[in-house]
């Protein structure tokens, strides 16, 4: 009951939060909505899964979230002077997502879906999670001690130590977060390549989440800087991939439906390359183009667009085969393979005119591909009785 109740108090949050414009926190509350409600359904069917219990990790930062942000606002607005609880639930606020950004998605990352490391060789990687929390949470109080908590709360989402140790506890505390989701990227990868049978399934799930979350992810910042959305667009298209790389990890979890979903896996994959090398070349085109008209006429011009559009247009369909052909080859070999194999004996049977050696080619490949007990090809004669070979 704890854990559903942290699931409807992140959305309410999320809700308050987003209504009041800051984007940044109720994009983490919309996320850490649906997170302890998973872990609800997870602990309720495997009480000790480790998982379950990051999950609710989430909610509870979520909870010491809303509980310190509602008292701080209340104070703020009221013009409540400082007092020893307020200071307290100021400190509380600074650090309440810390353990969530820190400790449960990375530790997510590593643990999934099996609630263990890879192999006893990853042990390290549990190591940056817990030291970027540390040096995050004594960097931020480190900041806040000085100021107070309207300053404080107006600045929520927007400030950084800049100088002295708070700000060396933050570069560290950087590197710890890049380091702590690189390793934890790795392990989906690695642990993706090692599985077999059930477990590929669940890391399937696990990998089509992973790739919805790092585009959420990079979506935040992207969705400003390059389509020029306002920041509570990006905000919540980063918490609707959190919502969905969580359940994902639940389906894998739970082992509920663990249908093939590899056309979907495949086609993420290879829509997202196919988009963002599009994107590169387009920039690479237009910055290209625009610094050759300046120096030949000395301005810029919009011909240099519409070349890039055009560069664009003529490249679409060989990056996108050559996107195809790399997924599958590097990812779907056993129908990589099969695609080689049907290819050639299109090519070998193409001039060919002997029905008999077409028939002959055609169980050789059968044969090869699939490795059945026995083949048997029935060919229509012009009586409508057909025969038999094997």
């Amino acid at each position: 009951m704890l854990i559903w109740g942290l699931g409807i108090a992140g959305f309410v949050r999320g809700v308050v939060m987003f209504r009041q414009g800051m984007a940044y926190d109720a994009a983490d509350a919309f996320g850490g909505t649906v997170m302890p409600l998973l872990a609800a359904v997870i602990l309720a069917n495997k009480p000790r899964h480790v998982i379950g219990w990051l999950l609710a990790l989430v909610g509870l930062s979520a909870l010491f979230g809303i509980l310190s942000y509602a008292y701080v606002a209340q104070a703020v607005a009221s013009h409540q002077p400082e007092s020893r609880f307020l200071s307290l639930m100021v400190r509380v606020l600074v650090s309440a997502y810390t353990p969530e950004t820190f400790v449960g998605l990375p530790y997510v990352l590593l643990l999934a879906p099996n609630g263990r490391l890879v192999s006893s060789r990853w042990r390290w990687a549990l190591v940056p999670p817990l030291l970027g929390m540390v040096a995050s949470t004594i960097a931020d109080q480190l900041w806040a001690w000085p100021l107070t908590a309207a300053q404080i709360y107006y600045s929520q989402g927007g400030a950084e130590p800049t100088s002295g140790l708070p700000a060396t506890l933050f570069t560290i505390a950087l590197i710890c977060f890049f380091l702590s989701y690189g390793s934890g990227l790795i392990a989906i990868v690695t642990r993706f390549h090692q599985s077999k049978g059930a477990e590929r399934q669940q890391m399937k799930w696990v990998a089509l989440g992973t790739i919805v979350f790092v585009l959420a992810m990079f979506s935040r910042p992207l969705s400003g800087l390059v389509l020029g959305l306002p920041s509570t667009t990006g905000a919540l298209i980063a918490g609707i991939g959190i919502a969905i790389w969580a359940a994902c990890v639940a389906v894998a979890i739970l082992r509920h439906r663990l249908f093939d979903i590899d056309v979907i896996i495949r086609k993420t994959l290879q829509w997202t390359l196919v988009t963002l090398l599009l994107g590169a070349v387009y920039v690479a085109c237009v910055l290209g183009l625009q610094e050759a008209f300046k120096r030949l006429t000395g301005q810029t011009s919009e011909v240099a667009v519409a070349l890039s559009t055009l560069a664009l247009a003529v490249a679409f369909m060989p990056i996108r085969r050559a996107v195809q052909n790399l997924i599958d080859k590097r990812f779907y070999r056993k129908r990589y393979n099969a695609a080689q194999v049907i290819e050639a004996y299109a090519a070998s049977i193409k001039d060919e005119v002997d029905v008999n050696v077409i028939h002959q080619k055609m169980l050789d490949v059968l044969g090869d591909t699939l490795q059945p007990k026995k083949i048997v090809l029935f060919l229509a004669q012009r009586d409508d009785r057909p025969s038999r070979r094997s």
